[in-house]
């Protein structure tokens, strides 16, 4: 990983180049007027500026205003560049004359020989790739300068030292590869310190950065050799792999101003064992401490930073509910990815789950989104099929992209999602905007069941359980003839695991396609308590204050002749009245009523007859009426 990674950095970088070197202004595949001299010095003019090349390699250049950039030239055998400047190959010591406003672009790059240069305080700019790969060992900027350019000094090997003047408010990518370079000291004039400004410096074991840096970009100090460094309290972020592959770093003090860590900030620190993670730190990004010493780990196999942050799996063969212990307040980027486990609970306290944290978890079905929780990242349960409801509640602030019901197979898709939330919340903008089902929800917790869609609306903290009961399990239980039992349920509230009842009067929704039906609670001695349920859209909803089991029933369709229950009049009827006239078996009270089809008051073969002659299309009604 951090071979590709490195590779990938040095590709980029030479895109970058080859880009830059014929796009820039002021560049010159020669300078004018080149003139060479008996004794082998040479001399040229470069707009403003006029140079001077002696034998011994001290190149003069002198003027009043800007010099020429040059177009650099690449070297396959070696993998390099090298200036098209007339002193390409010669320069060994270059002096800048006052009156001269600028170091041109690729000046001296590729100067393998250069080692020291003077500069004037009338320059105020080091132009882009100025000095990559010269032989430069030291360098003094002077204070007017208030502009260097990227990869001015990169792969500078020689260079073991540098003083950055007051004026430079930004550092760039300036010291790419800089392997000499030991310490450095940031003025306070610095306000940012930019993306791979120092990454590949791995002599750097050092680096002051002041109080007035307030943003350090991504890999800024990647693949260094940083033991201890300090951050100071006006960064608010640790950028993706800052310190990353920084195998050396054994310190690292995050001040309480800091509230995020990048994706794989400090990945592969091997020797990280001393860190503290500030309570203000709200999100940790996918794999930001991979390998590194700083662990407490779990019987369970769940990793987790000094209990303060969940951040990196050690099993991925889950297959059941994983309970995350209270206290921790992150789950990072990708500690559960690629996981075998159906259910997760989430405590309360948890505010953040960072990006690809559940990602390719296909066997996950049910998740809990805890009150309190502020932000679900990037990817965070992407390629999770099975999770068709989640419940968002109003405190979730930020959703990231793809995060919620999309799944991959060939190219990104979207699965039947529904998302719960409060109107106006996070929750419906994402829905919205990504094209998913939305439904409001009042401010309390509603919960439901996937299987069953029953949701309750109660509390937070609490888990719902639905148990559909079969016929077996219900025969006990009895209702009125004029109703048949649609469907049982056994409807409880867990909290930590244990049945509680819900304190005051919570809602309770269960589907039902039969607007006419009623719902029951059973209570202890069997008996039936109306819930007087309201027909709304295709659900029976009611309010209780005490969970129990629940009987929905139906108006029962009476059919005259129907013996055997299966709303349909034919033989089968006529075999059952037979059956029960003969003492095979018999039929039950509600079969009874509607099998004596002559009226008569009688069940018996005459019945059986009448049915026949019906099935057979001889007669069109019976004699008794529903």
């Amino acid at each position: 990983m951090k071979n590709l990674k490195k590779t990938i950095s040095l590709l980029l970088a030479v895109i970058i180049m080859a880009t830059a070197f014929t796009a820039l202004p002021f560049t010159a595949s020669a300078a004018e007027n080149d003139e060479t001299t008996e004794d082998g010095a040479s001399s040229g003019t470069m707009g403003e500026c006029a140079w001077t090349l002696d034998d011994e390699g001290t190149l003069t250049i002198s003027g009043n205003g800007r010099m020429w950039g040059f177009d650099p030239k690449y070297i396959p055998e070696k993998s390099s560049y090298t200036t098209t400047a007339p002193w390409a190959g010669k320069v060994k010591k270059a002096i800048f004359e006052n009156g001269v406003t600028n170091i041109g672009y690729a000046a001296f790059t590729g100067c393998s020989e250069l080692t020291s240069v003077t500069i004037p305080d009338s320059v105020t700019s080091i132009d882009r790739y100025a000095f990559m790969q010269s032989g430069l060992t030291s360098i003094d900027i002077p204070n007017s300068v208030t502009e260097i350019d990227i990869s001015a000094f990169q792969e500078c090997t020689g260079l073991t030292s540098i003083e950055i003047p007051k004026s430079i408010t930004k550092i760039d990518y300036w010291f790419y590869g800089c392997t000499g370079l030991k310490s450095v000291t940031i003025p306070d004039s610095v306000t940012s310190i930019e993306e791979e400004a120092f990454s590949g410096c791995n002599g750097l074991t050092s680096i002051t950065i002041p109080n007035s840096v307030t943003s350090i970009g991504r890999s800024a100090f990647s693949s260094t050799g940083l033991v201890n460094i300090n951050i100071p309290d006006s960064v608010t972020s640790i950028s993706g792999s800052l310190f990353y592959n920084c195998v050396d770093l054994k310190s690292v003090n995050i001040p309480d101003s800091v509230t995020s860590i990048g994706r794989d900030a400090f990945y592969n620190c091997t020797s990280l064992a001393d860190i503290k993670v500030p309570d203000s730190v709200t999100n940790i990004g996918s794999n930001a401490f991979y390998n590194t010493s700083w662990y407490n780990s779990q019987d369970d196999g769940i990793v987790y930073l000094r209990d303060f942050a969940l951040c990196y799996k050690g099993k991925t063969s889950w297959d059941s509910t994983i309970n995350i212990k209270e206290g921790t307040k992150i789950i990072c980027g990708s500690a559960f990815s690629d996981t075998r486990f159906s259910a997760v609970t989430i405590p309360d306290g948890v505010t953040s789950i960072g990006e690809e944290a559940f990602r390719n978890c296909w066997y996950l079905e049910s998740v809990n989104i805890p009150k309190g929780m502020t932000e679900i990242g990037d990817y965070a349960f992407y390629n999770c099929k099975n999770v068709k409801n989640i419940i968002i509640p109003e405190s979730v602030t930020y959703i990231g992209s793809y995060a919620l019901g999309y799944y991959y197979e060939g190219r990104d898709k979207k699965i039947n999602l529904k998302i719960f939330g409060v109107k106006g919340s996070a929750a419906e903008k994402y829905a919205v905007d990504n094209g998913f089902a939305f439904e409001e929800i009042e401010t309390d917790q509603t919960y439901v069941d996937e299987d069953t869609n029953i949701s309750v609306t109660a509390d937070e903290g609490l888990t719902l359980q639905v148990v559909e009961k079969n016929e077996t399990e219900t025969g006990d239980i009895v209702i009125s003839k004029e109703e048949t039992v649609h469907s049982v349920y056994d409807i409880s509230l867990l909290k930590d695991g244990s049945e509680a009842q819900p304190e005051g009067s919570v809602t309770v929704k269960i589907p039902c396609d039969v607007e006419g039906a009623k719902v029951y609670r059973v209570e202890q001695d069997k008996s039936l308590t109306d819930m007087n349920a309201v027909y709304e859209n295709g659900y029976l909803v009611f309010t209780t204050e005490h969970f129990s089991v629940y009987v929905v029933s139906v108006p029962k369709t009476c059919i005259i002749g129907d013996a055997n229950g299966d709303n349909t009049v034919d033989v089968l009827d006529a075999a059952a009245i037979q059956k029960h006239a003969s003492g095979i078996s018999e039929l039950n009270s509600d079969q009874l009523a509607v099998a004596d089809v002559n009226g008569d008051g009688n069940v018996d073969v005459l019945d059986a007859a009448e049915i026949q002659k019906f099935a057979a299309g001889k007669i069109t009604e019976f004699k008794k009426k529903a």
